[in-house]
């Protein structure tokens, strides 16, 4: 069984917009690199679990509101 993490991207994005960031300052604010986190919001990749706990503690918000979690049969 693989665990898939598919990201809220409007969410993500209007969360990132309302605390006053662009995506660049974001980034810089939780010492994300700006292209990793293009990557997730353009759902080009996947956040590891690390990393959306990352993304979801510097937005102050729950995991649960910008990702949402999948298992695949493999």
């Amino acid at each position: 069984m693989i665990k898939l993490m598919e990201t809220k991207v409007l969410e993500l994005r209007g969360l990132i917009a309302k605390k006053g960031h662009t995506l660049r300052s974001f980034a810089k604010d939780s010492n994300i690199s700006l292209s990793y986190l293009s990557l997730i919001v353009n759902k080009k990749a996947d956040p590891s679990p690390k990393m959306a706990k990352k993304i979801a503690d510097n937005l102050n918000v729950d995991m649960e509101d910008i990702f949402i979690y999948r298992t695949k049969e493999v």
